[in-house]
């Protein structure tokens, strides 16, 4: 019995080897994009507004003036905003008569 369970093992063996030299590995479907799951997106909900600062202007005074109807401002959102809009700028040494853009909520 054990010698019959060897050679089936042993023809299997062979016959999986067999198929992998001959056919190969079919390496396409690890290539494929898998689509992302389905969860809630962060959507933009602003606009962009050019403005060009004046001496005295940071980012908090400029878009509180963009948007004065907005009391309650979330500080990190806007700088990660302002950023998001200006990647190659710092928020903190903005340039006096140079134009960034501003979000508008």
């Amino acid at each position: 019995m054990k010698k019959l369970i060897i050679t089936i093992l042993i023809i299997l063996f062979m016959v999986s080897i067999y198929k992998d030299i001959y056919y190969g590995t079919d390496l396409s479907s690890k290539n494929k994009l898998v689509p992302a799951p389905t969860e809630k997106l962060n959507v933009v909900s602003f606009e962009a507004v050019k403005v060009k600062l004046g001496p005295g202007d940071t980012v908090l005074t400029v878009v509180e003036r963009l948007n004065p109807e907005s009391s309650d401002l979330d500080i990190e959102k806007v700088l990660n905003d302002f950023s998001s809009l200006n990647p190659n700028s710092d928020p903190e040494r903005l340039k006096i008569n140079h134009f960034y853009f501003f979000p508008k909520y």
